[in-house]
């Protein structure tokens, strides 16, 4: 569990403890995603938090523009992994409506807590603090 706080959110990301559904995620886990504002859109915030997850997926365990010598070895996209449907575990958004908080913008909060959240999971599961981006790249876990 990672929590996150801004000025005027709280944001709260939960994932399994558990390396054979963190790398890749299973359909069958899940993210959660809390959010406190004052919500204009419920529909379009939960979309945009969803978003910030699968995008989040992406930077914390597949993308990288890899080098060697100078020159950029996956110049094009099919070179370039980012999440596909089957990395992306069921998301849970749960949406709290605070009237006595501004409303301000909130989705891109969701980006925030994933890596942390996945690099907690994955010490906790295997004892192996991981500190770099992406985290499943050419990594060999045990757990």
């Amino acid at each position: 569990m990672v929590f996150f706080c801004s000025r005027r959110e709280v944001l709260g990301t939960l994932l399994p403890a558990s390396i054979g559904s963190i790398l890749p995620p299973s359909k069958h886990d899940r993210n959660d995603q809390k959010s406190l504002v004052t919500i204009v859109n419920p529909d379009g915030l939960r979309n945009q938090m969803m978003g910030a997850v699968v995008q989040a997926i992406g930077g914390a365990l597949f993308e990288a523009i890899q080098f060697k010598d100078g020159c950029i070895l996956n110049p094009h996209l099919p070179e370039y992994r980012v999440p596909r449907f089957s990395d992306t575990p069921e998301i849970d958004v749960v949406l709290i409506d605070r009237k006595d908080l501004p409303s301000a913008g909130a989705g891109e909060t969701g980006i925030v807590g994933l890596a942390p959240a996945i690099s907690n999971a994955i010490f906790s599961a295997t004892g192996t603090r991981l500190r770099d981006m992406p985290m499943a790249m050419g990594r060999d876990l045990k757990g």
